[in-house]
């Protein structure tokens, strides 16, 4: 009886899901294995974006650096997510001991951990914080697409209520990850020292690592005709249930697929966006350096931020969804235009 109840209480995740156990394909199963493996990695995700950069800002401001080491340092640890088609080609093409993302999970979320382990541990130096960083968030990269193609692998072929309750799933761990990033590392940074918050992410990026091990997934197997030494840009896999190609011809479809002019230009545009300079950095600064805000303080705030947000999200897909995705982008474009022109006043007027 014990047995059952506990086997009950691991599985009620995957009756939310409506999901019915031993498929014949387990990789297109969701799985109490599965929704662990997203859960904590995307929580991971969400701390690394919000209260683990926190805790990089304030472990470099200890060590004598100033505000364009941070700024720097955080460019560079951004230059590793560019190529992230690239990453998640190989990992549909290149299959690690058989599976297409466990390994990558795996070995991604161990060289994250060791390298912001490492970096808390003896990056003295702007030079040795950068090394160690690139390292850490090239993997977390790795780690993140394999987690993402995951998650779209599951929400195939389910009807869209399911897949619903997926997105909001790993959308609610990302949250999580944010919020409880926010208020521990921010507290940890007053009371202890920054460089806990890297042994924190740290141990969790080795915890989730060790989570992958458990995923449920098919193993991939090479067709038998290149076993024997041929080019790997000729090998043929078998990508799942669909038919088997050649990673050339793989590599070819992924380069006219961004070549097309409808998907482009609008990369292009988003991606120039994204990549210049904003105001929450210097902001950022100025509330440390200006107004000394503790990182306890700046936690919460960013806490309550990201729930705002969330709600916002809610409310959207709530009341304002079918208006289309052009009115909501122009009218969300121009309501953080017009609430960030507080900005000026703000810092010109000084410490008021």
């Amino acid at each position: 009886m014990r047995d059952e109840n506990l086997g009950d209480s691991m599985t009620w995740l995957e009756h939310l899901f409506g999901e019915k156990r031993h498929q014949t394909n387990p990789s297109r199963e969701i799985t109490s294995n599965f929704l662990l493996v997203s859960f904590s990695s995307f929580v991971a995700q969400g701390a690394y974006d919000e209260g683990f950069w926190n805790g990089v800002r304030f472990f470099l401001y200890d060590i004598g650096e100033d505000a364009g080491s941070v700024a720097t340092l955080n460019m560079y640890s951004w230059i590793p997510w560019i190529p992230k088609l690239l990453y998640a080609a190989c990992s549909d093409m290149i299959p690690i001991c058989g599976y297409r993302r466990k390994w990558y999970i795996f070995l991604g979320s161990i060289v994250t951990g060791l390298s912001v382990g490492l970096a808390g541990l003896h990056g003295l130096t702007f030079n040795l914080q950068a090394i160690y960083m690139v390292i850490g968030c090239t993997a977390s990269a790795w780690a993140n697409v394999a987690v993402d193609a995951l998650v779209v692998e599951r929400s195939q072929d389910k009807d869209a209520l399911v897949a619903a309750r997926l997105q909001a799933f790993v959308k609610t761990a990302y949250g999580t990850g944010m919020v409880l990033s926010d208020i521990v590392f921010g507290f940890a940074i007053d009371w202890y020292h920054p460089r806990v918050t890297y042994y924190l992410f740290a141990f969790f990026q080795i915890v989730t690592a060790f989570f992958a091990l458990v995923l449920d997934e098919k193993r991939v197997t090479p067709d038998r005709r290149d076993l024997n030494g041929s080019r790997i840009s000729e090998a043929i896999v078998q990508v799942g249930d669909l038919e088997t190609a050649t990673v050339k011809r793989q590599f070819l479809l992924v380069f006219q697929t961004l070549m097309n002019p409808r998907i482009f230009f609008p990369v292009t545009v988003l991606t120039t966006l994204l990549s210049m300079p904003v105001a929450s950095e210097a902001l950022r600064i100025y509330f440390v350096e200006e107004l000394h805000f503790s990182a306890s303080f700046l936690g919460v705030m960013d806490a309550a931020c990201t729930i705002c947000g969330g709600a916002g999200l809610i409310i959207w897909a709530g009341t304002i969804a079918d208006s289309g995705m052009r009115g909501v982008f122009v009218w969300t474009t121009v309501g953080v235009i017009l609430c960030n022109l507080w900005l000026p006043p703000f810092v010109t007027g000084g410490k008021r």
